[in-house]
């Protein structure tokens, strides 16, 4: 049976009322220095929601995960709510019939997933319990970790939009995980970024991340979405892409793996990569033009150029315009800009997401597509949960490395849900062996668990709009002026011959232009000069 979480109130944005503790804009200081200090005690600004309700909601405890389950028990004390669409009650998080993961899935012909970079999942969403009292396995509020002195260095409200970039690779962040402990975040941070060990123990509040808590408050969170590996970025893109890094634990290619993207190529699916300034997969696979001659829709060979022009993220915004989305697409962001690795602004990066939303639920695929929005790893940032393992072809990479903001959007989806169930980056290859009948790469993605119980039953033949977001209010000119100047990908950059010269920069900002402009027209950002 489906364990799923309560409902967390009723649909937060119908006919364009603001969420509870959110007033329509994003209100942090983005141009804070970084000096901020944490508090002196675990203590967070609250303003409880007054929708929040109280479960009981039964984690998964399984290593591994096989399949998804069709619908699951209510466990929270949520009750019907009102389906503003239709009037007819619906229990979004424990009703629907009994139906398989492919029943639950039949409708989806789109399925799109935006890999964003570097946070973890109580840095973003933990406060949902900490400062709103939702039923969700966030934060309490006095957690802390130990830091260098041996004094306790608690989690705090963090206004700084651009922070130190805390270590994440493979043995820092086994450190921080310290065989369950989760007690070596804030030491691991001060010895990369002496003086600024704290910041690892920050989290975000709505007010800074208006878009993602709007999301999260209309459709589903995950709140056991582990990242693949206990590592850096590459090899857990690698298990988004492949559901394996070939043993990789570093940020260097491993080129020979068989990928999502052969199976879809072998079933007939048509697949697409899209990109905001370098799509990673030309350092990662830069042995295998034949495929990726065949996703940059007939271009031959296998070169920045012949993948830029077809697939940009201009082109994803057309084909979901006009409805001619990809069976399967990953997302990259724009890695010198909007990915939300530190130290890029995260204003922009709710601006890239709301506005790839938008477009989706204003498109004409929009009753036929499934979304999914996750990090690929947690970026070195604090996070409460110990990572359970899971089953791997090579031992060392069984254990799963820590939860990693992930909500699943569509308009079949369970609204104002958490699903307790777990789920890990092999989920999306999963969730393709049960729409799509691909062939399992490995057993670890045969065995993973997919997708299908985040849908409702009843919205599968009643597909719900997709609500609004909160508008970002951002600055254009503080938002240039911080973008193409660093890459969180440098090794990417090094494997594709990309600099990061005068030439890029202007190219950076003026993409960044023309998505801010998209935002606004799409009604997820307010411009100010």
């Amino acid at each position: 049976m489906q364990a799923m979480g309560s409902l967390l109130g009723t649909a937060a944005f119908g006919c364009g009322d603001a969420a509870p503790g959110n007033n329509d804009s994003s209100s942090g200081d983005s141009s804070s220095d970084g000096s901020e200090g944490p508090p002196t005690t675990g203590e967070s600004p609250s303003s409880s929601s007054s929708d929040a309700t109280t479960s009981t909601s039964g984690a998964s405890g399984e290593n591994s995960e096989s399949g998804g389950e069709s619908s699951g028990s209510s466990t929270g004390e949520a009750g019907s709510t009102g389906d503003e669409t239709t009037g007819e009650p619906v229990d979004e998080c424990g009703g629907g019939a009994q139906l398989t993961p492919e029943q639950l899935l039949a409708g989806i012909d789109h399925i799109i997933v935006l890999v964003m970079e570097n946070r973890s999942f109580d840095h973003y969403l933990g406060s949902r319990k900490a400062v709103e009292g939702l039923a969700i396995d966030g934060l309490v509020g006095d957690e802390a970790n130990l830091g260098p002195d041996l004094v306790p260095v608690p989690v705090f409200v963090m206004d700084e939009f651009e922070p130190y970039d805390p270590p994440h690779e493979w043995d820092q962040s086994h450190f921080q995980f310290n065989l369950g402990e989760n007690n070596g975040f804030a030491v691991e941070n001060e010895k990369k970024n002496p003086g600024h060990g704290y910041q690892a123990m920050g989290y975000h509040v709505r007010e800074h991340l208006p878009v993602t808590y709007g999301l999260a408050d209309n459709f589903t969170v995950c709140e056991r979405w582990f990242a693949a590996v206990m590592g850096p970025t590459w090899p857990n893109r690698y298990y988004v892409h492949a559901c394996s890094s070939g043993g990789g634990k570093t940020n260097f290619p491993n080129p020979f793996l068989k990928t999502l993207w052969h199976r879809c190529d072998d079933a007939g699916l048509k697949s697409r990569n899209y990109f905001g300034d370098v799509p990673w997969v030309t350092g990662a696979f830069p042995l295998v033009p034949t495929v990726w001659g065949k996703l940059a829709d007939g271009f031959k060979g296998f070169t920045l150029d012949s993948l830029t022009n077809p697939n940009t993220l201009s082109r994803f915004f057309d084909d979901a315009e006009a409805g001619d989305l990809p069976n399967f697409a990953i997302i990259d962001p724009g890695f010198t800009s909007n990915d939300d690795h530190p130290d890029h602004n995260i204003q922009l990066g709710q601006i890239l997401i709301g506005s790839i939303y938008k477009a989706l639920a204003e498109g004409p695929a929009w009753e036929k597509t499934l979304l999914i929005i996750t990090y690929d790893e947690h970026g070195g940032f604090y996070d409460h949960v110990p990572p359970p393992k899971t089953i791997d072809g090579d031992p060392e990479f069984a254990q799963l490395g820590f939860r990693v903001p992930s909500i699943v959007i569509g308009p079949s989806v369970r609204r104002g849900c958490v699903n307790d169930l777990q789920f890990e980056h092999c989920s999306i290859g999963a969730t393709l062996m049960k729409r799509f009948g691909i062939v399992a790469l490995n057993e670890r993605m045969a065995q993973a668990r997919d997708v299908s119980s985040c849908i409702h039953p009843d919205y599968i033949d009643n597909p719900q709009p997709g609500p609004p977001v909160p508008l970002v209010d951002v600055s254009i000119s503080d938002i240039l002026a911080s973008v193409g100047h660093t890459t969180s990908q440098e090794e990417l950059f090094l494997a594709a011959g990309v600099t990061i010269d005068e030439d890029f920069k202007r190219r950076v900002r003026d993409d960044t232009m023309k998505l801010l402009l998209r935002a606004q027209k799409l009604g997820v950002a307010r411009l100010r000069p």
